[in-house]
């Protein structure tokens, strides 16, 4: 089992009724079942089977409900003062290891999660290229792909450049002008 600690966020906003609370008639989101199952048991079941053992730290929700579940401190509102137990405590958990010590530990396991990149390394990323986010044309061109990424109509892009001048008159035709003002812009451009 893994020494790693894990907060479960499980909050949400007092006198706001959930649809999905509503719908199956429980009291929390966390509690919503799930083929029979609250959701809340398929996240502590799903960290127990990466290898994170318990106990978990809970915010915005009883942690009573569970014996693998510990109370994290919570607060009401937006990020502030109040939240800065929550914040400390996360802070100090991913300050416990190296980035090279995270990417280990994060190394296959079917969790989602990237370090935070500034855009140099962002944009040099494997998975930008891989999404073809980033892609060179036959010239060696860098271009920004499209996120656009549908099934049965994947998004194509046109590298090809106009030459110089190849839509002037298009454009000028459409401009809001006289014709001897279009004439005139046309004739001093050749």
């Amino acid at each position: 089992m893994s020494d790693i600690s894990v907060l479960i966020l499980a909050g949400q906003r007092e006198g706001v009724v959930d649809p999905l609370c509503a719908e199956t008639g429980v009291a929390r989101k966390a509690l919503v079942p799930i083929l029979n199952c609250p959701m809340i048991d398929y996240v502590m079941d799903a960290l127990e089977a990466a290898g994170i053992a318990a106990p978990f730290n809970i915010s915005g929700f009883d942690a009573d409900y569970d014996s693998r579940l510990v109370q994290s401190p919570s607060a009401p509102g937006p990020a502030g003062s109040a939240h800065e137990p929550a914040i400390n405590f996360l802070r100090a958990t991913f300050r416990g290891r190296t980035l090279a010590e995270w990417q280990e530990w994060f190394e296959g396991r079917d969790i989602c999660w990237s370090p935070v990149l500034d855009l140099q390394e962002a944009w040099s990323a494997d998975h930008v290229w891989a999404r073809d986010m980033r892609w060179r044309d036959q010239d060696g061109n860098d271009h920004i792909g499209t996120p656009l990424k549908f099934q049965q109509e994947p998004g194509q892009l046109d590298a090809k450049l106009p030459n110089l001048g190849e839509h002037t008159a298009e454009i000028v035709a459409d401009l809001d002008l006289t014709p001897g003002q279009r004439r005139e812009i046309l004739e001093r451009l050749n």
